[in-house]
């Protein structure tokens, strides 16, 4: 058996196997197109989805709201792969809900050239706050390395 953290690392060894079974944590499997029906999976899948949905996503962003009276654009840090998931749609649908505008250029890699790339446009677009998804990619760069990289910065 084989445990996976990801949609994506799930969708992957989708591709690898059709025998081993897989249980994976992760987002919505149908729109990632692990499996065609929740209630029969079928194949070597089961698992667990974290989907949030617009309506979790636009309660966060009312909070942030509270938290931030003046937030009217939120940034949010995802990768292409996930802006054309669910998710991404999810966020957006969720920012109009909370009357506020989503700022999302997507990263193209999980690098640290390209978090700066993003956090300069989200910087140069007025962000007023940032919601970082829940991909696990984003570890790798949860602290500074020891260079100059300091992240993004808001109002």
């Amino acid at each position: 058996m084989i445990l996976a953290s990801t949609s994506r690392m799930v969708l992957r060894l989708k591709e690898a196997t059709s025998t081993i079974p897989i249980v994976g944590n992760m987002g919505d499997p149908i729109a990632w197109g692990i499996v065609d029906s929740l209630a029969r999976p079928g194949g070597n899948i089961t698992g667990v989805s974290n989907t949030e949905g617009e309506k979790i996503m636009g309660k966060r962003l009312g909070l942030l709201r509270e938290l931030i009276p003046g937030a009217a654009r939120v940034g949010f840090l995802a990768s292409r792969d996930l802006a054309e998931t669910i998710h991404g749609v999810d966020m957006r649908k969720g920012a109009q809900q909370a009357g506020m505008s989503l700022v999302f250029p997507p990263l193209e890699t999980f690098s640290e050239a390209e978090y700066r790339r993003v956090f300069k446009l989200m910087t140069e677009e007025r962000a007023d706050a940032l919601v970082i998804s829940n991909q696990a990619e984003h570890d790798s760069y949860s602290r500074p390395s020891a260079g100059d990289f300091s992240g993004p910065r808001f109002r």
